[in-house]
């Protein structure tokens, strides 16, 4: 079996990898919190800026016919015709500039509308305008001019108020603010969590095992899952809390790793990575131990002089430790620098953390 296979696959359509997508998904959970808030924010500024809150003020009307022959059919009747000539004497320019004279206002801030509550010689009266305030006062003003052009235009109709006009201190026209923010956040969220998901499917990394064979040339010897640590706890495989899944992947890759090492007479295994903090010294303990549990006579060496991790990971304290920087230097003897692990045949060269000179 050759160690390195040139595949140059690359190009090729992968699936999409479920576990991974979300994985990345998690990890963004304050960018897409952040985009959600920010759009809903940003509904509320618009609908506070765009729009304008108006207010409604209105009174109802009963219509009759003057004179005592009046009935129900031709006080019906009159409440239809008031009700379509009533709305032209509210267009009128007349009236509107008598109210603006009145009030003292520049120009008519309100529009006012008439209607016919079906089947009843009742009609609806409404002002609104930009504040509940001049809406009242439009509609009161209204009530003492319309006579002066009612009388020319429908004479002989009597209207007698039923219900008095009130301020209402709501907006008639008011928006569900809530709800729009709402559907802002929910929106925004969802295009950030599409837009991380396609990104992760195309980001060029190796997502599975599948992957690894397409995107990279070299022979995968095992796959390490992920494992949830407790503060205090030894990511050693043998510590008992750890899963069997995760103590298994490790006696897996350490298998194969005898076996190729064995094809090969090599006698020496290097564990590194491109940048710190990856899991190196982990690797290799674990590593070592799976191997010295198959009855293997391991020597595990901490080479990373600077920031040495061994003597944590094994729980040595470091000033029984000799510096083996020093000792590679030949400036001190190799007795008592290597320590055994556990009843095992596993040694272990742990660096002191002191600061090489």
């Amino acid at each position: 079996m050759r160690e390195y296979e040139n595949k140059y696959i690359n190009s090729e359509k992968t699936a999409w990898d479920l576990r991974s997508i979300l994985w990345d998904i998690g990890r963004a959970w304050w960018m897409i919190l952040l985009v959600g808030v920010s759009a809903a924010l940003l509904t509320y500024s618009a609908i506070s800026f765009f729009h304008e809150d108006r207010y409604t003020v209105s009174t109802t009307f009963t219509v009759s016919q003057s004179g005592g022959d009046s009935n129900a059919v031709s006080n019906l009747s009159a409440a239809y015709e008031m009700a379509q000539k009533f709305s032209v004497i509210l267009e009128n320019n007349i009236l509107k500039k008598t109210v603006m004279e009145e009030l003292g206002m520049d120009s008519f801030p309100a529009t006012m509308n008439a209607s016919i509550v079906q089947e009843s010689n009742l009609m609806q009266f409404s002002v609104t305008a930009d504040s509940p305030q001049n809406a009242y006062l439009i509609l009161e003003s209204v009530l003492r001019n319309y006579p002066t052009l009612s009388d020319y235009i429908i004479p002989n109709v009597v209207l007698q108020t039923l219900e008095q006009p009130q301020i209402s201190g709501y907006p008639s026209n008011q928006l569900p603010v809530t709800k729009y923010m709402t559907y802002a956040f929910l929106a925004a969220a969802a295009a950030v969590i599409a837009l991380i998901a396609f990104f992760s499917h195309l980001r060029d990394t190796v997502k599975n095992e599948q992957e690894f064979n397409q995107k990279v040339d070299s022979y995968l010897l095992g796959t390490i899952y992920h494992e949830k640590k407790k503060k205090k706890s030894s990511m050693l495989i043998t510590n008992p809390v750890r899963s069997f899944r995760y103590v298994e992947a490790y006696r897996m890759a350490a298998s194969r790793i005898r076996g190729r090492m064995e094809r090969k007479q090599a006698q020496i295994l290097l564990v590194t990575s491109v940048a710190e903090n990856e899991g190196k010294s982990t690797t290799a303990a674990n590593l070592a131990l799976a191997l010295a549990q198959e009855q293997k006579k391991v020597l595990l060496i901490d080479c990373d002089f600077r920031r040495p991790a061994l003597h944590k990971i094994f729980d040595v304290q470091d000033k029984e430790l000799k510096d083996f920087s020093l000792v590679l230097q030949g400036k001190e003897k190799a007795g008592g620098t290597f320590e055994k692990v556990q009843n095992m045949q596993l040694y272990t060269a742990c660096t002191s953390t002191k600061e090489i000179k």
